[in-house]
């Protein structure tokens, strides 16, 4: 299987998008009567589906794509685990950047964030008398702290990495 998809992979992926996109055009053009819908129409377009396999093709892909990714990573850990050790120790530096950050970030909301929720709180109209913002809790609010930090972080990193590896370059 992976010579097969050495040797006629991308052909293969490019003829499977061109399927795909040729499908697309034959469901828009069947239902081609959407193309003169004035914006009022938008709740009519909506309900002839004419999206769904478009949507659930590119679902599809990315599923499937995601499962040859840890399928071939777990493969590839496992036939040559001595090589795959730096990706292994990369991950797990990642990972402990994040549990750092995860630390460091706040569990409680901010100010800034209460305020805002007072400001936009809307009722979302479908009886259960939640808003918009009442999803948001200490753990969530945690987690998105801990990812802002550790994006910015390695940003930071990165950087800092680019600029001393110029100037190292630049003296050699």
């Amino acid at each position: 299987m992976y010579s097969f998809l050495a040797r006629n992979g991308q052909l293969f992926g490019f003829g499977l998008g061109i399927a795909i996109t040729l499908i697309v055009f034959i469901i828009i053009g069947m239902n081609s009567s959407f193309l003169s819908a004035n914006s009022e129409d938008s709740a009519a377009i909506a309900q002839t589906g004419i999206f769904n396999f478009p949507l659930i093709a590119t679902f599809g892909l990315v599923l499937l794509c995601v499962a040859a990714m840890f399928i071939f990573g777990i493969i590839g850990i496992v036939s040559d685990f001595k090589g795959a050790m730096k990706g292994l120790i990369g991950i797990g530096a990642l990972l402990l950047v994040f549990v750092i950050c995860y630390v460091l970030s706040g569990g409680a909301e901010s100010e800034v964030v209460t305020a805002a929720i007072d400001k936009y709180n809307a009722d979302l109209g479908d009886g259960a008398n939640e808003t918009w913002f009442s999803w948001i809790t200490a753990g969530k609010s945690r987690l998105v702290g801990a990812g802002l930090l550790t994006t910015v972080g390695l940003a930071v990193i990165a950087f800092i990495g680019l600029f001393v590896s110029e100037i190292l370059n630049f003296f050699r």
